[in-house]
């Protein structure tokens, strides 16, 4: 940090600034996921009796299956190397949720080709669809949580640049 000016506030290095800076895009990232699962949730209700419900479920999904891989890289090439820096005590954490990305990769892509695979589907391979759906979202909002409870702790208590 640099010198302290009158009043006593301490001015974020140029480090700390870049640090907030990348985990406000991460920050950004989850939520536009989460707006995609809210989504594919609110949804979820029709799956066996709207035979539109396919084809609404399958867009979104194919939207998570292309965005997850690029946010994925972004936390692995930053999130995932500065944060154990910042505050080590959040390294293991971090290294098992990093460990969980291909798992949540292959849990979406498994989706949409669930989906893609019903060309014409009884309301029991919706509603089996749904829970599929149920549980990806479940899986990666618990994700998206842990990794955000993280950069919050990191930058309020251990960076101490969010006052």
């Amino acid at each position: 940090m640099g010198p302290s000016p009158p009043g006593g506030y301490l001015e974020p290095s140029d480090a700390q600034r870049f640090a907030l800076s990348s985990h406000d895009e991460i920050l950004d990232d989850h939520r536009r996921l989460t707006g995609h699962l809210r989504r594919l949730e609110l949804g979820l209700g029709r799956a066996g009796d709207d035979p539109a419900w396919l084809a609404d479920a399958s867009a979104i999904l194919a939207i998570l299956h292309e965005e997850l891989p690029e946010h994925f890289r972004k936390e692995e090439g930053d999130l995932f190397q500065t944060v154990p820096v910042e505050s080590p005590r959040f390294a293991r954490r971090l290294a098992e949720l990093e460990l969980e990305h291909p798992k949540l990769l292959e849990m979406v892509r498994g989706v949409v080709e669930r989906a893609a695979a019903l060309v014409v589907p009884e309301p029991g391979e919706l509603r089996e669809l749904a829970e599929s759906c149920r549980c990806f979202i479940t899986t990666l909002r618990r994700h998206e949580g842990a990794e955000n409870e993280i950069i919050a702790k990191a930058t309020w208590e251990d960076l101490g640049v969010g006052d």
